[in-house]
């Protein structure tokens, strides 16, 4: 029951980030663009990128496979419980960034991760917000106060900060981040685009369709030693099942792009430092995928087929998975993975 209740107070934190005092937030100052390249809206800091097209995602029919473990959908119903309206509906795209904290004599692939940072695009109608945010702080008993950072009307709430940049975008995080995000945003500093080459390239790999639209989900980040650390193990058992000696090292970095709401296609990129590593991984993962076939249990079953269509290649130090399921094979697995009673696993039941 704690969980939950944390939960909820979470919920009315970004309510506030998201409404209050926002009526004058698009009529006192000129606002930038939220730029389409996520890469270019966040800090050269960031070292790892996540966008979201909140719309499709909520729309797939893979979002309860998120929404019920994470208690996601419980926690948007409180949202619109408490507005009357749903306020996330104002959301088109969501981008969360961590950024690196590291030594000016540290590679920024080996920087550590600092703080979450988030900027929501879309179009937002703040005295609407404001209406329904007033009455819920003032019933939870939380202190607000309206600030001004880097020249935007901002909102402050314990250690949070949410600035308004116009009608479009909202950035949210703690001040030096909130801060940060936005003196990229006027140019005024570099973004993740500037200066990480290396990870724009992995992201524009995944990020956008052959047709050159964005993906509905898109990820890249940089790993730092620890998460390297922890990919040991797993890259160890794939090694051992391929029967390589040695196996793997943990990538440098990553990327990830999917479609989400006409079934689902997923691309996985991972970059080594040394092309060996990639082609050990392919090796891996396709002795992996070939064993898992042999099983006539599995082979018969609808994630057979979707096994079957993963594809895996290496090329230089860069190795690739990528599975593309219409409608109806997805719809199969899910149907599968229901009928096991893997929702038995969520949290609650």
């Amino acid at each position: 029951m704690a969980r939950r209740k944390r939960g909820g107070g979470c919920g009315l934190v970004l309510l506030v980030l998201l409404g209050v005092g926002g009526a004058v937030a698009f009529y006192a100052f000129r606002a930038p663009p939220i730029p389409d390249d996520p890469l270019a809206a966040v800090p050269a800091s960031a070292r790892a990128l996540l966008r979201v097209d909140l719309p499709a995602l909520r729309e797939s029919p893979l979002f309860p496979l998120i929404a019920g473990p994470s208690g996601a959908d419980e926690w948007a119903a409180g949202l619109e419980a408490r507005c009357g309206f749903d306020p996330l509906g104002m959301v088109d795209a969501a981008l969360a960034f961590v950024t690196a904290e590291a030594p000016a004599d540290v590679s920024p692939l080996d920087a550590g991760l600092g703080h979450v940072g988030f900027v929501l695009a879309g179009r937002f109608d703040h005295e609407r917000l404001a209406t329904c945010l007033r009455s819920a702080v003032t019933q939870d008993g939380e202190d607000l106060e309206m600030i001004s950072l880097a020249g935007y009307p901002a909102v402050a709430v314990g250690g949070s900060r949410a600035a308004f940049v116009g009608k479009h975008g909202i950035v949210l995080g703690d001040e030096e981040l909130v801060v940060a995000a936005l003196r990229t945003l006027d140019g005024d500093a570099p973004s993740l685009r500037d200066e990480a080459p290396e990870l724009g390239a992995l992201f524009d790999r995944v990020g956008r369709t052959p047709g050159g639209s964005p993906r509905e989900v898109a990820a890249v980040a940089a790993l730092p030693p620890r998460w390297r650390t922890a990919a040991d193990g797993p890259l160890g058992e794939l090694a051992t099942l391929a029967e390589l000696d040695p196996p793997p090292h943990a990538p440098e970095a990553l990327a990830l792009g999917a479609r989400v709401s006409r079934g689902l296609a997923l691309g996985l990129l991972l970059h080594f430092a040394d092309a060996q590593d990639a082609s050990r991984l392919r090796d891996a993962a396709v002795a992996a995928k070939d064993a898992t076939l042999g099983m006539p249990l599995v082979s018969m079953s609808p994630a057979g087929p979707a096994l079957d269509a993963l594809e895996v290649e290496a090329r230089g130090g860069d190795a690739s998975f990528a599975i593309d399921l219409d409608a109806a094979r997805l719809a199969a697995l899910l149907g599968a993975a229901d009928l096991l009673g893997l929702d038995a696993l969520q949290p609650g039941r």
